[in-house]
């Protein structure tokens, strides 16, 4: 059944969600990029972007103190151990199978040197031993790596002084890797990576020689025994990817070095054409391809598509607070998955929706991504609480990975009702304060984001009668706020703005029994509005009388029975519960024990047994059951630190209650009761979400709530296994 929405909770009662933030390492890039300009001038120029953009991910890192190393879909593979402090390329050529290339010491006190680590079970990572590069100089720094096949890879990067380029190649595994450049190469300065379209067939990208902006490509044949170069009229090149022998696309720098560029071969790497893009984009700094035609690149805080090999590059919309991206995987045509920071954005529908997770709880630096399957991906990094060389891992991609868009940034999400299995609507507003309704008709597969009437500056409940009837409840702009009602008939393709009586205060909670029938409660004046002939008309139903007491939520059971929740000022902020038996003729106040503070929600699976949510005496959070109609009620021990803030019943023994909590850090809290609210148990929550709100259950549950400042607004939805599963709200151009 669907039951009332959670509401907004006032920011009387909230505490401040702006947990520590801290960089602890942020001078781990300094180091490192201070002791490559020491050993190699030109190769500290060439990997300026990145470290640059390692900087900038760990100045503003959202980090939490004491938070576990995990993310929904994500989980910790390794910990490499020291030497390795910095794992910055990695391929996967089967399914528990990958190398991951990096660097070995990141101090003053001793030498930088490539590193390389393998895994041959998906979680045991040993390191490899790699010979001296030409002149016995050990690679300064190795940054991408690829396996054409389970036993074949290289591997590239940078050595020490003298300076140049290296390559290192295995055959058999890992067992031994071989330097495959033993002659000078004096037109190229470093490699930054590689592509293997087959074992022989190679390309790698890099900069040129001279310390300047120029970039560099070199190719083989044979499998590494030569190796020639070419340096396209480009900047310094950063990725490449080749879908075919003769097809590969580099990506890089312009040769001014302030944006991007995209350069093509089609003829083996014997001419490379540049491709025009989007005005004002970044550097780019890895690309990879689905087909000849298709592919992405990435750089800064943006994904680049073309669908028609180049000839037009398209700007993706991605997720808020995506930064610093600086690798790119696309296992199967449509599916991506984009790693940078402390985030992984993926696709499973060629870039028209992204998603995001937060990687390692924000405290992450990750640069590169592989994928075996659709599913299966490892990312390499850095964890910057510990300053060591991190892989995580997905098993499960898409089944438990956000991947959905809505069409706006919504800054957050107040109200929630499900009318069936199929229909949701979800409302709240943009940074703006404009107010919008989030609707999904194929039970939250896919959500479309509509507009309210203009002057709805705060939408803050939602009720639907009928899967396409609903009614919005909230407030105008300005001061004195008025309440506001807004309804549609069409599913949310139109709404239109309903009077109400002169002297209506903004409105909080909404409860529609049926399509012509509504109660709305609000602000102070201590009156219901209602509704019997779909809002043509509306009255207001006086309470019995109290002074400046607080209505908070309303729900209704059938026309003729309703309750009402708020916080009576005048008693210190206790609880309050009114309800009705004869559509609102008559209302009549319950008395709840002592220990009810004020109430936030409410939820009636029966005209006799209801949930009220909200706080104990303090600031803590308890529910309150009755069965009687309201006539006695029980309050469940104390169960959080910040009150509850919305409930939702399936039946008369199995509800769910919302909130948040803090520890160390904000953290969204669901519950679950299934024996009538003798006992309540905690439901798993996705990490990155810091506060639940509104809930509202038919087939399955759906929540609405926020994530850390970068995510945004939140929907939440129960799986089978009674585990909550986040959708989150993003940012496009337009809402319709």
């Amino acid at each position: 059944m669907s039951a009332q929405a959670g509401r907004c909770p006032r920011t009387s009662r909230r505490f401040s969600r702006t947990g520590a933030r801290r960089a602890p390492l942020a001078a781990l890039a300094a180091a490192m990029f201070t002791a490559l300009l020491a050993s190699s001038p030109a190769a500290a120029q060439a990997a300026a972007p990145a470290v640059h953009a390692a900087v900038r991910a760990v100045a503003p890192a959202a980090v939490r103190a004491a938070v576990p190393a995990t993310s929904p879909a994500w989980s910790v593979r390794t910990t490499v151990p020291n030497p390795v402090t910095s794992l910055t390329g990695i391929a996967c050529p089967a399914a528990k199978t990958c190398y991951s290339v990096g660097i070995l010491g990141m101090t003053f006190d001793s030498d930088i040197y490539g590193g390389a680590v393998k895994t041959s079970d998906g979680s045991t990572w040993t390191t490899q031993s790699l010979p001296l590069t030409r002149a016995g100089r050990p690679a300064v720094n190795l940054t991408g790596v690829t396996c054409p096949s389970l036993n074949a890879c290289y591997a590239v990067g940078s050595r020490s002084v003298p300076g140049g380029p290296v390559v290192m190649a295995t055959t058999d595994g890992g067992t031994r890797w071989s330097s495959q450049l033993t002659a000078p190469e004096p037109a190229v300065d470093s490699l930054n990576a590689v592509a293997c379209p087959s074992v022989s067939t190679c390309y790698a990208v890099g900069a040129a020689a001279g310390g300047g902006s120029a970039g560099a490509v070199m190719s083989t044949t044979d499998g590494g025994t030569a190796w020639a170069s070419s340096l396209p009229s480009a900047g310094v090149l950063h990725g490449v990817a080749c879908p075919s022998a003769s097809v590969c696309y580099a990506v890089g720098s312009n040769t001014s070095a302030t944006g991007g560029q995209v350069l093509a071969t089609t003829d083996g790497g014997s001419t490379w054409m540049p491709q025009a893009l989007p005005a004002g984009t970044p550097s780019l700094t890895a690309v990879a391809c689905t087909s000849t035609s298709t592919c992405y690149a990435v750089g800064g805080g943006e994904v680049l598509a073309t669908t028609d090999s180049g000839a037009r590059w398209t700007r993706q919309t991605v997720p808020p607070g995506t930064a610093s991206l600086a690798g790119v995987a696309c296992p199967a045509g449509g599916v991506c998955y984009a790693v940078g920071a402390s985030r992984v954005i993926s696709t499973s529908n060629g870039g028209a929706a992204w998603g995001s997770r937060v990687l390692l709880a924000g405290a992450g630096s990750f640069s590169a991504v592989s994928c075996v399957s659709s599913a299966a991906c490892y990312a390499s990094g850095v964890d910057q609480r510990t300053g060591t060389a991190v892989v995580v891992a997905t098993v499960t991609g898409f089944s438990a990975q956000a991947s959905h868009i809505w069409p706006q940034e919504v800054g957050f999400l107040t109200g929630i009702a499900c009318p069936s299995a199929a229909a949701c609507y979800a409302v709240g507003v943009t940074p703006d304060r404009s107010s919008v309704a989030v609707i999904t008709t194929n039970g939250g597969a896919t959500w479309v984001t509509r507009s309210l009437p203009a002057g709805f500056s705060g939408a803050a409940a939602v009720a639907c009668p009928s899967a396409t009837t609903c009614y919005v409840a909230g407030r105008t702009s300005g001061t004195p706020a008025h309440g506001r009602i807004a309804v549609t008939t069409s599913g949310g393709k139109t709404w239109t703005t309903q009077t109400l009586p002169p002297g209506t205060q903004a409105l909080g909670g909404v409860a529609c029994p049926a399509t012509q029938t509504c109660f709305a409660v609000g602000g102070t004046n201590h009156a219901v509005t209602a509704t019997t002939d779909g809002g043509s008309t509306w009255s207001s139903q006086p309470l019995p009388a109290t002074t400046k007491d607080e209505l908070t939520a309303v729900t209704c059971p059938s026309t003729t029975t309703c309750y009402v929740v708020g916080d009576a000022f005048t008693r210190n902020n206790g609880g309050l519960v009114f309800t009705t038996r004869n559509g609102g003729a008559t209302w009549v106040s319950r008395t709840l024990p002592s220990t009810v503070g004020a109430l936030e929600a409410v939820a009636c699976p029966s005209a006799s047994a209801c949930y009220a949510a909200g706080f104990g005496g303090g600031p803590h959070g308890l529910l309150a059951a009755t069965s009687d109609g309201g006539a006695t009620w029980t309050v469940s021990p104390e169960l959080n630190e910040n009150g509850m803030r919305g409930v939702a019943c399936t039946s008369t023994t199995t509800c769910y209650a919302t909130s948040n909590t803090f520890t160390s850090f904000w953290q969204g809290v669901v519950l679950v009761t299934t024996d009538g609210g003798a006992t309540w148990a905690s439901q798993p929550v996705p990490a990155d979400v810091t506060s639940v709100s509104g809930i509202a259950c038919s087939a399955t549950c759906f929540a609405t709530g926020s994530g850390e400042t970068t995510v945004g607004a939140v929907i939440l939805s129960l799986s089978g296994a009674s585990k909550f599963s986040g959708k989150y709200a993003h940012r496009r151009a337009s809402v319709s």
